[in-house]
């Protein structure tokens, strides 16, 4: 095992139950079960989740939704809910996450960042201890939180931005994240 107490192996070895979000919407959550997977095949138990935001071209809407914007969801926290296959938009636009909860067989966490950093450390620390986690763990598939703003195809660093942020500060308060 690695001397250094933040490597990714020390990290996994002493955790027992992780977060993993997709951190940029509209699919992350995709390649979120990809990290997840490797966890749980590490021996981590793990809950999966991502944004309220999609980028369906026919969504009449385009941005993150707010839970009084969405139907078929089970609250944990004002800013956190749990997602399953019949969860949706009002205007009946269906989440990348319901897409993953039907095939997963399980609900997916889904992070309203309407409220901006706050709002999702609240939410986020509200849903940790309720699934009982010790290893926060965020996964940008596009690398837009990596951006400057002004990259060519850059669609959500607003999104990004938050999340990092809000990981920055749970790891402040002593929350291990990855």
């Amino acid at each position: 095992m690695s001397s250094d107490p933040q490597s990714l192996e020390n990290l996994i070895h002493g955790s027992s139950r992780a977060l993993v979000i997709g951190v940029g919407g509209g699919g992350d959550v995709v390649g979120a079960l990809a990290a997840a997977r490797f966890l749980e095949f590490c021996g981590l138990e793990f809950v999966l989740g991502g944004l309220s935001w999609e980028r369906s071209v026919y969504d009449p809407i385009p941005g993150p939704r707010a839970l009084d914007e969405v139907e078929n969801m089970r609250v944990i926290h004002p800013r956190v809910w749990m997602a399953n296959p019949t969860s949706r938009t009002k205007t009946g636009v269906v989440f990348g996450e319901s897409r993953m909860a039907a095939v997963h067989g399980r609900e997916i966490l889904l992070v309203d960042i309407n409220a901006g950093v706050k709002g999702v450390v609240e939410g986020l620390t509200a849903a940790m201890k309720e699934f009982k986690i010790d290893l926060l763990v965020g996964l940008d598939v596009g690398g837009d939180s990596l951006a400057q703003g002004n990259e060519p195809g850059l669609r959500s660093p607003l999104a990004d931005s938050i999340m990092l942020a809000a990981y920055a500060e749970l790891e402040k308060r002593g929350q291990r994240t990855l």
